[in-house]
């Protein structure tokens, strides 16, 4: 009813997305018990309700996508296999709703859930290659695919950038992964970097702009 586009029957948007979302942090062991297929259609489910651009529905989404990362890297008999099948369809679309500034709002939780991501290879949970057919060959460790990776998608997608930037921005990324501070700056700056986001950079300083208007208040 609702797969072929982000308005029809509105009504029943939120509370299935909601109900997906109850099923992940309820029903955990339940959801990897299911077979390749079902499971399959969670994680599409989940990045579809990301995709959304009614900020309640996109919300409820990521939240989805950070529980589920947060319950499959706990558990080590899941983790790996998981990650082989999903984490560079996962990455690569956390990406393109992160560089979209009609998901802007979803800023913070975007930015989160691709810091699980790159943790996850950074601490090296995932014990065998990401993808199916292994790393590539120039590729020794899955940090460096996944380095290569975010590079090559960042390039295709952003024309604008040259690659000694992107790069750049990408180590570090990994380099503050354990520094949420300064991890969402480098994406922010990243963000700023394209074109896309020209007209909107004052949107990425307004929660800081928040905290420091709230503070001089409690000053006064």
């Amino acid at each position: 009813m609702i797969q072929s586009n982000f308005v029809s029957y509105p009504e029943f948007r939120e509370p299935f997305f909601k109900l997906v979302h109850n099923i992940i942090n309820h029903c955990t062991q339940g959801v990897f018990e299911l077979d390749s297929q079902r499971f399959e259609t969670i994680i599409h489910t989940v990045i579809f309700a990301m995709k959304h651009e009614k900020p309640e529905v996109m919300e409820i989404g990521l939240k989805s996508m950070w529980d589920l990362n947060d319950r499959v890297s706990t558990n080590p008999h899941v983790c790996t296999i998981f990650y082989q099948s999903f984490y560079t369809f996962i990455a690569e679309e956390t990406f393109m709703v992160l560089s979209d500034c009609r998901h802007l709002s979803g800023f913070k939780l975007q930015c989160q859930i691709l810091q699980q991501l790159i943790n996850l290879v950074d601490k090296n949970l995932i014990k065998q290659p990401i993808n199916a057919q292994g790393t590539p060959h120039q590729c020794q460790t899955n940090q460096e695919y996944v380095v290569s990776m975010l590079i090559d998608k960042i390039l295709g997608t952003f024309p604008n950038l040259n690659k000694a930037q992107v790069e750049t921005y990408v180590l570090a990324l990994f380099n503050n992964v354990d520094e949420w501070k300064q991890f969402k700056h480098t994406i922010r700056d990243l963000m700023i970097s394209m074109r896309s986001f020209a007209s909107t950079d004052n949107e990425f300083y307004e929660s800081e702009r928040k905290k420091a208007q709230e503070k001089a208040l409690k000053r006064d």
